[in-house]
């Protein structure tokens, strides 16, 4: 108590500014671990010379001097760290250890810098972080162990998903667009690079997810981005690129149009509707136009299918009730169920039913029963009682329209009108789910005459019923 009187610095008597701040603290750790790395490598330092003889442009005297507090000082010094970091991410002459050391470095700095600043956009760190990211973009590291390899691109994907994700980096003018779609385009990359790696796959996938997840979150402020990124997934469907691809993109728009923020942009009056109105639809028809026959793309693509469609049925259902009329969702209902569903179904019906090995066939008969069962899947989830009545006020009801159930209902009648002899019949579960289709659709209209008289959305005005 005595000391604590005399003595004018103890904190109950007098509060000083901090020794050494939050971040120049973990700057020193980052930086220290660096320096201990580097200099366990010959080529880059030993004990023979003192860091001030080394030769210019060598990340240990550099490091060092930064240490010593030699050219920066106060504000700048978590700044002035970030010049040897990233001219080690930068440079090839580095293996991985260096560069991952490097990176990890890089990330915990700009982690401790956005958390000791307010959550909200900033040009300063906008700025800062367009400096990482395209040093990352610019990365390339001598590849001598591949799982130290693959941790060190595992390390780039996390750096770069923090520097487009990050709140604080939310400044456009600061942090383009562009730039934002160049990280977007090196984390595909580096997933196509390492295809036998799962996990990084993995990990990349996330981070290509998170991506978009922000995206959607502030449309208005993001469309450029995701513009860039419709029209990379469009140009490389039209290509028929790999199948693995073209499932990773499905994972892509998957959580885009899973967002809770798509049902408010779907719907809106504005060019952010563009992307779930016209650039969705078209990607999903292009990818059936390439893959319409291959189970696996298929088992993606129809809920997505389905996810489209229940939006635009959820969206003439509220115009109804607002005593509206939209014509939102019509031709891509009309595209997707037409272009999607009852093509796949006509293709295949006719493999099922022709003989084994006959001429000109595409797919054996197991592959046309394959294909039909997950058809019928999609169909039974796409046919909810809601969305099987506005189905039918909007398009079977309306003689300007194609009759999409009647349709639909004519292919199975089809399938079972012309299937095979007693010998080779319809497999059991097909025509199981082929029953649960019709049922469906049946069902949606026991005791829903009143749903039938008075519309809740859909096409269907009192001008149409009077016509």
């Amino acid at each position: 108590s005595r000391l604590g009187s005399a003595c004018p610095a103890h904190p109950r008597r007098r509060r000083l500014a901090m020794v050494v701040s939050d971040v120049e603290a973990v700057c020193r750790i980052e930086a220290q671990r660096v320096l201990t790395h580097l200099r366990g490598n010959r080529k880059y330092g030993g004990l023979n010379r003192g860091w001030r003889e080394l030769e210019d442009g060598s990340p240990v005297k550099e490091l060092s001097a930064w240490r010593c507090g030699i050219g920066a000082s106060g504000e700048a010094v978590a700044s002035a760290l970030f010049d040897p970091l990233l001219r080690i991410v930068r440079s090839p002459e580095f293996a991985g250890p260096s560069t991952y050391v490097a990176l990890e470095a890089a990330q915990n700095v700009v982690i401790a810098i956005c958390e000791s600043l307010p959550a909200t956009p900033s040009e300063e760190i906008s700025g800062l972080l367009l400096e990482v990211s395209s040093a990352v973009c610019e990365c390339v590291f001598e590849e001598t162990h591949p799982q130290m390899d693959e941790a060190t691109a595992m390390q780039m994907v996390t750096v770069l998903s923090l520097c487009v994700t990050s709140p604080a980096g939310g400044d456009n003018a600061a942090f383009p667009q562009a730039a934002r779609f160049r990280a977007f385009a090196k984390v595909l990359a580096l997933w196509e690079h390492y295809r036998h790696s799962l996990v990084l796959r993995a990990c990349a996938q996330a981070a290509l997810q998170r991506m978009l997840e922000v995206a959607c979150s502030d449309l208005v402020a993001r469309s450029e981005f995701l513009s860039l990124v419709f029209e990379r997934m469009l140009q490389e469907v039209e290509q028929a690129g790999s199948v693995e691809r073209i499932l990773l993109y499905l994972r892509c728009t998957q959580r885009l149009m899973t967002h809770p923020s798509t049902r408010r942009w779907a719907s809106a009056e504005g060019p952010q509707s563009r992307f779930f109105q016209d650039m969705v639809p078209m990607l999903l028809l292009r990818i059936s136009d390439s893959y319409g026959t291959n189970i696996t793309v298929l088992s993606f693509l129809l809920p997505l299918v389905n996810r489209v469609c229940w939006l635009c049925v959820d969206h003439w259902v509220q115009a109804g009730d607002n005593g509206h009329v939209s014509s939102l969702g019509a031709l891509q209902v009309e595209a997707l169920i037409g272009s999607v569903y009852l093509r796949a179904l006509a293709g295949a019906a006719p493999a099922l039913q022709a003989p084994e090995g006959g001429p000109g066939q595409t797919m054996t008969v197991k592959e046309a029963a394959e294909l039909l069962v997950v058809l019928f899947e999609g169909l039974s989830d796409l046919l909810q009682p809601d969305a099987v009545r506005t189905i039918w006020l909007s398009f079977d009801a309306d003689w300007r329209r194609p009759p999409l159930l009647e349709d639909m209902i004519q292919c199975i009648v089809d399938l079972f009108r012309d299937a095979p002899s007693t010998e080779r019949q319809l497999p059991a579960h097909l025509v199981h789910l082929s029953t649960t289709v019709l049922t469906r659709i049946v069902g949606a209209f026991d005791g829903a005459a009143d749903a039938v008289a008075s519309p809740r959305g859909g096409l269907w005005t009192e001008a149409d019923e009077t016509e």
